[in-house]
């Protein structure tokens, strides 16, 4: 399991995007994070 991501960490996040129209607001939800540290790179 990779550490929580930090300030100035680079990372590729796969996620689901959602919209709530009433507030204007837009939402991620996170399905996978990889860390380019950590080899995520490679994994793509």
């Amino acid at each position: 399991m990779l550490p929580a991501p930090s300030d100035g960490m680079q990372v590729f996040v796969f996620a689901r995007p959602s919209m709530y129209e009433e507030k204007g607001e837009f939402q991620l939800t996170v399905m996978e994070l990889l860390s380019t540290d950590q080899g995520g790179l490679w994994k793509l």
